[in-house]
């Protein structure tokens, strides 16, 4: 982050630094967003994904610096990992437009970029925190060994026009 942040410097890029906690919010970690021209979120697919959703009515470019384990929106985005490159395509203009979603989960509303999981995907995400600094990727997959039972799930699905209701099992 530091040489792509000095590239945008150099460029002539006001950059004012925030670090997101574990006790913040996304809409916390965003406030004032209206006053800068983007926002840059540095991190994993978590973080990225929590503050697109958190700046979704600001119409600002938000181009994600990827700085996580696996970096997928990074991924199918396909952004350079070179931070000079990288800040080259920020400083193009160059934009995407990126669809943003909404799970509800005990009344309370996450939204999200590219996937949510549930279930034995959120299990495995969930299980894997505790050993991604270490292991990396392979986290992941060792998590996802540990959740090889078959699992049920009741969820509804809305779609506009209307609601639907789904159960799914999956392994």
């Amino acid at each position: 982050m530091e040489e792509f942040t000095r590239y945008l410097r150099d460029a002539g890029v006001r950059i004012e630094l925030r670090e997101t906690t574990p006790e913040s919010t996304p809409e916390e970690d965003i406030k004032g967003l209206k006053d800068f021209d983007a926002l840059i979120g540095a991190g994993g697919d978590g973080t990225v994904s929590s503050l697109a959703y958190a700046a979704r009515t600001y119409q600002k470019a938000y181009p994600p610096y990827p700085a996580g384990t696996a970096n997928l929106i990074a991924q199918n985005l396909n952004l350079p990992t070179d931070p000079r490159e990288l800040a080259d395509l920020f400083l193009s203009g160059q934009t995407v437009t990126l669809d943003l979603a909404e799970l509800e989960v005990d009344g309370k509303v996450h939204g999200f970029a590219m996937l949510a999981g549930l279930g034995l995907d959120a299990a495995m995400i969930r299980d894997s925190e505790h050993t991604k600094d270490r292991l990396g990727v392979a986290a992941y997959v060792a998590s996802a060994l540990k959740q090889l039972h078959p699992q049920h799930a009741q969820f509804k699905l809305w779609s506009e026009p209307k609601a639907q209701d789904q159960q799914a099992s999956h392994f």
